[in-house]
């Protein structure tokens, strides 16, 4: 099985995969970005749309951080420098990110950074790096990111009942087994009449240790692993992915595990947390400020310092909807995050769709 992918970029993809499962605009351009003194390969982009009167829109730059100090320092140089070049080669007047309307997810992306023309980099965003841990990070590195604005998302090493590099394996296993004898064995890929040459280049290139994929092989790439989690084999990985979302805690990124409760009961929950209340309260502060609590338990801890917390109903806040009353959610924390819980209440955020979104006050139990 002779796949020559880096873990790490196989990791970044999939990782784009549950930026869009999550609801986010998230994809791989097909070109290089263009800052202002060069261009850049960025692994993949998440889009996130302000829907606030006064808030810019941000265009996430994730990247996977792991090895020794060294290696991490270049990783994180590497995608500061990259940052400051686009915000840079940001234009004078103000262009904001057209409408979606009428569009899927993929082909808006697709419009902004998916033609050879630099679309994309000409509009009124705030591009901010994100840096996507699954290993331990070094506390100088983790000091200097924050100084540099850039966000820290914690990834467990097990998705499901796998670890994540078995399931690495299995999906290089399933991307050698796509082409066989110069025959392109996925079907779901074989409705793309006009890719399927370019699909089959790509699963030649990396059966071959010197390969270098550029921009646009590397969103085919996704593609067809995204077509492949749909197969027997990875697809107990994709509805793993479904029950995770981003939501923020205190203001920092989270990932959250998110279970028992089906989309549809989330936000028919939600609507009637707050549709209850402001059949009482005409007072929008007091409708705003309308949250629900949960008390935390740690459950797991890895030893690269990411902790696993169960959230539960706290009876003490406001009765939870009916819809929501089996909700299941669990929180991957680092370290700092828990030991910060453990002294104060914490603030939990998580969107349910474009609009609608959850708060509540979070009380860590010792």
């Amino acid at each position: 099985m002779p796949i020559f992918l880096d873990d790490e970029q196989l990791i970044e993809l999939l990782s784009a995969v549950f930026f869009r499962e999550a609801g986010f605009v998230a994809g791989v351009p097909r070109r290089n970005l263009e800052g202002r003194s060069g261009i850049h390969q960025a692994p993949f982009l998440v889009i996130e749309r302000s829907l606030t009167a006064f808030g810019g829109s941000t265009v996430l730059l994730p990247k996977i951080i792991k090895g020794n100090i060294r290696q991490q320092w270049e990783q994180v140089m590497w995608l500061q420098g990259v940052v400051q070049d686009l915000k840079e080669a940001a234009p004078k007047n103000h262009s904001p990110l057209p409408e979606v309307t009428g569009q899927s997810i993929g082909e808006y992306f697709h419009t902004l950074y998916g033609g050879s023309r630099y679309e994309g980099e000409f509009l009124s965003v705030e591009y901010k790096g994100l840096l996507l841990i699954y290993t331990e990070i070094f506390k100088k590195i983790r000091q200097f990111a924050r100084a540099q604005g850039m966000s820290m998302l914690y990834l467990p090493d097990s998705f499901g009942n796998k670890l994540l590099g078995d399931w690495l394996y299995i999906l290089k296993d399933e991307l050698y087994k796509s082409l066989h004898n110069n025959v392109l064995t996925v079907k779901s890929l074989l409705r793309h009449t006009r890719k399927v040459s370019d699909y089959r280049s790509i699963l030649k290139k990396i059966r071959r240790p010197d390969q270098d994929l550029g921009p646009g092989e590397v969103h085919d790439l996704l593609t067809i692993i995204s077509a492949l989690l749909r197969g027997d084999k990875l697809r107990p990985l994709l509805e793993y992915i479904r029950k995770l979302t981003v939501g923020s805690l205190n203001a920092q990124p989270v990932l959250l595990q998110v279970e028992n409760v089906v989309p549809s009961q989330l936000i028919i929950g939600a609507a009637d947390f707050y549709l209850d209340y402001a059949k009482k309260h005409k007072g929008r502060s007091l409708f705003l400020a309308r949250k629900l609590g949960f008390q935390a338990q740690t459950l797991r801890s890895w030893a690269n310092g990411l902790h696993q917390v169960g959230l539960y109903p706290d009876n003490n806040h406001f009765p939870f909807p009916e819809a929501l009353k089996n909700l299941d959610i669990k929180l991957f924390l680092s370290t700092d995050q828990v030991d910060f819980l453990l002294q104060k209440k914490g603030s939990l955020c998580f969107g349910i769709k474009d609009g609608l979104t959850l708060t509540a006050d979070l009380y860590l139990v010792k």
